[in-house]
């Protein structure tokens, strides 16, 4: 018996029911039969008012219960039923301003809800399960229905949670719902509009696609949750490079939505799909987004993401990020997780390609905190490549491909051809800085089956130009390629990666290089630096050419400084005639290792034809080129094969690649 009252708690209700039973019951509390707790309970609930004891059953769903919660359930009959289960003993005060069931009673009384006629019960439970919701205890709202088994309540606390879940990076709870609530028989549409958020957060974009696809015609006569669908569909597709599916997609939910918070997300949507088609209407769509927008947080962070969206593709970058600095104050204020990365994500990606890289890089940072805590692991490749791209201006080359390599294992993972083209585009130009010539070529060596980005499309072919123009095997076909490049986008960036790609191509022909001064001054009053910085550090001849050309010298002067802390007008004591190779200065087993980099040899051909580990050749070509006072492979190899040339009384051209010129 003793063992019992233990059990009991204090409670003076079972205490006393028990003070009646038997001195022989078994002292084992596991051994009581549960006849006896029956008996225990039975007693205590014949002891309520007929009237309240439904009431009581029912204030026994709530996972705590206090004297405005009651009140919201009950209405004008709670006083009267708390105080009759306090009588009793079924409820207690804990001096906290909350009511406790004793775990024993509270299985009693959902039992007896059971018992209940299935309508009446079924519509005691709604209502606790609303009240729930409206408090925002979604785990509380989901184990009553799932307890219950009501169906439509499954539906209820999914529909009800869904994005608020979702905003506060809760996956893992709304992905249990899910699942419990296909086993159990939940509405599938909403199931499935759960399940494309879900799958669209994980990268899986076509699978993403499908389920809100199908979950919106099935949504149609519920605005709110169509316009949603819809729109998550749009997204999905436009991430698959399926551009005009995207734009049907999004119209749909722009026709379909209830508010204007569903406008603003549809418009959205169209606006960036106008973009990647380079159609003129992203401007109209961009002020259209604008003017329906408030003056939050969440608003001002989109419209400063539109703002350098455009900038950046095919506006005007500094007044892109003229007001970034201001939102980037307030960001953290936004409601919406994904809005917040977002806004990092592409602030880091103007800043980039506006060359200020050490910001990028802060800006990356930012955005990945975001998505570590909400779980928005579908952007985290996208904010590495802008990251990369960043740390390649800074010259961290290593830390740039690594970052790499873990978009391309998730583009590989996701079959995201958008991913595999950047990150093949940005490894490309990393190779051909760190003198990997034949690797620059091998990783641009593809034929993708779509293309739904214009603008990325051309900076991959620009960049293939520049590694077929560096093997002589195949510099016949840079030109045409870039011919290709040129022909394709009309993008900022693309533009100024062509103009520089063709620049160092026509680097020997001079009036060549002055024909391009229109295009770079373009470029560059536009604030797309980073193409620029990319070639400059490319070929050290380029920036003394500049140096003494007075319209690209004054328009390139903070793009020279960047690139080696140097001006225009200090570097104009550098003669752009031919130097000869004073190869006397390295060792003989660094000169043999010269003589493999001018040939385009990697670190592991040099390694295994000098018999050496691939480190101690990496320390060999760091010596060979801080003695030659280069920073590339590249630059190296240019001038063996100059003091080649002119030993053998050649011209010297060796990035001449125009075969009609040979």
């Amino acid at each position: 018996m003793q063992e019992f009252i233990s059990a009991a708690a204090g409670w003076p209700a079972i205490i006393g029911l028990a003070s009646f039973a038997d001195s022989s019951l078994p002292s084992d509390r596991e051994a009581l039969p549960p006849e006896l707790h029956a008996y225990i309970a039975e007693e205590l609930y014949g002891s309520i008012a007929p009237s309240v004891r439904e009431e009581l059953a029912q204030l026994s769903l709530l996972p705590s219960i206090s004297s405005s919660t009651a009140a919201n359930l009950l209405g004008t009959t709670s006083p009267s039923v708390v105080a009759e289960g306090t009588r009793v003993g079924f409820l207690t005060d804990d001096r906290s301003g909350l009511l406790t069931v004793h775990p024993l009673l509270r299985s009693f009384l959902r039992r007896k809800m059971l018992e209940l006629p299935p309508d009446r019960c079924e519509g005691l439970v709604e209502n606790v399960v609303r009240l729930l919701l409206g408090e925002k205890q979604w785990n509380e709202a989901f184990e009553v229905a799932r307890q219950f088994e009501v169906p439509h309540l499954f539906d209820q606390v999914i529909e009800s949670s869904l994005y608020d879940l979702l905003d506060c990076g809760h996956l893992a709870t709304l992905s249990t719902f899910v699942e419990v609530g296909r086993i159990r028989g939940a509405e599938a549409a909403v199931l499935d509009l759960a399940e494309a958020e879900l799958v669209f957060r994980e990268g899986f974009h076509e699978r993403a696609r499908r389920l809100a696809e199908r979950a919106g015609a099935q949504l149609v006569g519920r605005l709110e949750l169509a316009s949603k669908a819809f729109c998550r569909a749009g997204h999905s597709a436009y991430f698959t490079d399926a551009i005009d599916d995207a734009v049907a997609n999004f119209q749909r939910a722009r026709d379909l939505a209830p508010d204007l918070e569903d406008e603003r997300r549809a418009v959205w949507g169209l606006f960036l799909s106008a973009l990647e088609q380079e159609d003129d209407s992203a401007a109209v769509l961009l002020g259209d987004f604008e003017a329906i927008s408030g003056s939050s947080a969440n608003d001002m962070a989109r419209i400063q993401n539109g703002r350098l969206h455009f900038a950046m593709r095919l506006g005007t970058l500094r007044h892109g990020l003229s007001g970034a600095d201001a939102v980037a104050s307030i960001a953290s204020e936004a409601k919406d997780p994904v809005v917040r990365a977002s806004f990092w994500h592409i602030y880091a990606a103007a800043l980039r390609a506006a060359a200020e890289y050490g910001s990028a890089v802060e800006a990356t940072d930012s955005a990945l905190r975001e998505i570590s805590r909400f779980d928005l692991d579908f952007g985290r490749a996208h904010v590495y490549l802008t990251r990369a791209g960043a740390l390649a201006g800074m010259a961290a080359y290593e830390e740039a491909l690594d970052l790499l390599d873990d978009v391309a294992r998730s583009a590989s993972r996701n079959g995201d051809t958008y991913l595999q083209m950047n990150e093949r585009t940005t490894r490309c130009k990393l190779l051909l800085l760190t003198g990997e010539m034949t690797d620059a070529v091998r990783v641009t060596d593809v034929t993708w089956a779509q293309v739904g980005s214009r603008g990325q499309y051309a900076e991959f072919l620009a960049s293939r130009a520049l590694a077929l123009a560096t093997l002589p095997q195949s510099r016949h076909g840079a030109i045409e390629v870039l011919e290709q490049a040129e022909r394709t986008s009309g993008e900022n960036e693309a533009t100024a990666l062509c103009t520089c790609v063709r620049a160092l191509l026509s680097i020997d022909r001079e009036h060549e290089i002055a024909a391009l001064i229109p295009r770079s001054r373009t470029a560059i009053a536009k604030g797309i630096l980073d193409p620029f910085v990319f070639a400059l550090r490319l070929d050290r001849r380029l920036p003394r050419l500049i140096a003494q050309m007075p319209d690209l010298r004054s328009a390139l002067h903070e793009v020279l400084r960047r690139v080696d802390g140097t001006s225009p007008e200090n570097d104009t004591r550098r003669s752009l005639a031919y130097e000869p190779l004073q190869a006397t200065q390295l060792t003989r087993r660094e000169q043999e290792v010269l003589v493999f980099l001018a040939d385009g040899s990697t670190n592991k051909e040099i390694a295994a034809r000098l018999f050496l580990t691939e480190s101690t050749v990496k320390v060999h070509v760091r010596h060979v080129l801080q003695k030659l006072g280069v920073r590339t492979r590249t630059e190296a190899a240019i001038q063996v094969l100059k003091t080649r040339q002119h030993e053998a009384g050649a011209a010297s051209e060796p990035l001449n690649l125009d075969p009609d010129s040979r």
